[in-house]
């Protein structure tokens, strides 16, 4: 990373960074799955809770809820016992069981853990190791969205592909608004869509994942940098053709994903999303003149911070700092933009002269002091009814990002940050 700024701070004063594990949970909830975190209850607890408050519906994580006598004789019958529980009610349903710091410093295998699993009940086991010492939200939902694919059993040689099906494997950053979109345009092209992990599975709970359908699936599209690795486990399994997308907000990285479905589907663009398009170019001509050299400072995860850049320049936004959650891949280059990985308290001492924020719900305690408006972005958003619904992807989707930030900015009068709120 070209511009990315170095910080000898060694702890977090305010992060925002959530645990893989949690994302990982949410990933196997996608895929109509039971995740169990290998660890203590405190660790599923608290993940439920930052989930609720986002998707303001309950997001169950179980939880071994290991003690210090499970954890110092080493044995699993905790884990014995919520698998028999978790396969009473979800006979079918496949479990994922996470591993946690706890359960990594201990040094458990989850090769070994897996196999007393599948000897304990019969539903599908899926060991997923993920670190809390190490990633962000987004790596333990791409580590999650593997681990499962790679559980699949492989395409016979007599299976059929679908007509008109592809797989799509969404990325965390995508609301469940996002997903519904996505279907409307596929179904404009007359394709049909595997969404794995799908988010309004997760949300509705009741609804069957469609993960066993992937190997009938002819194309795989990657939705975010960190999607990649699940789609090359799907390809090798397959031999599906693979194309990925780091965004799906603006009119370049939609104008890709469009072209992309009339290659595949054989169709032009459907007079819906030309009208789209067309209403898209109005709103930045108009857009331009008003955010034009405004200047910004946004705190988030990878894929979240890529799905913002693209739409953000094409209005002419002047990004002063970036702060990662993590370090990011290599998909994402921002040439031109500082970028730093740390949290909150290295935004606020960077974002001196900003005119807007944007990042999570916390961020608004460092924008209200200045009255400085705030664009929300990332997990959690606490403070909105709407945040798992709105749709930010595609013509129609980049149209609502700009609208909105346009009507923040009228709303606050022009203000920008003008002290350091640390020493």
């Amino acid at each position: 990373m070209r511009h990315a700024l170095k910080t000898e701070k060694t702890y977090l004063a305010d992060g925002f960074r959530l645990g893989p594990s949690i994302g990982a949970g949410l990933a196997v909830l996608g895929v109509g799955g039971v995740p169990l975190l290998y660890g203590p209850q405190g660790c599923a607890v608290t993940g439920s809770a930052l989930l609720a408050r986002h998707f303001r519906r309950a997001m169950p994580l179980h939880s071994v809820a290991m003690n210090e006598i499970s954890l110092i004789r080493g044995d699993h019958v905790a884990l014995q016992e919520s698998l028999r529980d978790i396969a009473a009610t979800h006979p079918n349903a496949p479990i994922g069981i996470i591993t946690s710091a706890v359960s990594q410093a201990r040094g458990d295998d989850p090769a070994i853990i897996s196999q007393m699993a599948a000897q304990t009940c019969t539903n599908t086991i899926v060991p997923i190791s993920v670190s809390d010492f190490c990633g962000t939200f987004e790596t333990g939902w791409g580590d999650a969205a593997r681990c499962l694919i790679e559980s699949v059993q492989p395409p016979r040689r007599d299976s059929r592909i679908a007509a008109g099906s592809i797989a799509l494997l969404t990325g965390s950053h995508l609301t469940a608004g996002d997903i519904d979109e996505l279907r409307d345009i596929l179904f404009a092209f007359g394709l049909q869509g595997v969404f794995v992990p799908d988010i309004t599975v997760a949300m509705a709970q009741k609804r069957k994942g469609r993960l066993a359908d992937l190997p009938c699936c002819a194309d795989v599209a990657a939705i975010g940098a960190s999607m990649r690795l699940a789609a090359k486990a799907l390809q090798a399994q397959t031999g599906a053709n693979f194309t990925a997308f780091d965004s799906l907000s603006g009119l370049e990285a939609a104008d890709r994903f469009v072209a992309w479905l009339m290659r595949i589907s054989g169709r032009p663009m459907p007079d819906v999303l030309q009208r789209q398009r067309n209403t898209l170019i109005g709103v930045l001509d108009q857009a331009r003149k008003r955010l034009c050299r405004r200047r910004m400072a946004i705190a988030a995860d990878p894929d979240t911070l890529a799905e913002q850049l693209g739409w953000l320049r094409e209005v002419g936004i002047d990004l002063q700092i970036a702060v990662c959650s993590g370090v990011p891949p290599d998909a994402h280059e921002c040439d031109g933009i500082p970028l730093r990985g740390g949290d909150l308290a290295d935004l606020a001492e960077a974002a001196i002269g900003a005119d807007i924020l944007a990042g999570p719900a916390p961020i608004r305690d460092y924008a209200a002091p200045f009255g400085v408006p705030v664009i929300d972005c990332g997990i959690p958003i606490v403070d909105r009814i709407d945040a798992a619904f709105r749709v930010g992807i595609g013509y129609r989707g980049t149209v609502n990002r700009i609208l909105e930030l346009v009507e923040c900015l009228q709303r606050h009068p022009k203000k920008h940050i003008k002290i350091l709120l640390y020493d």
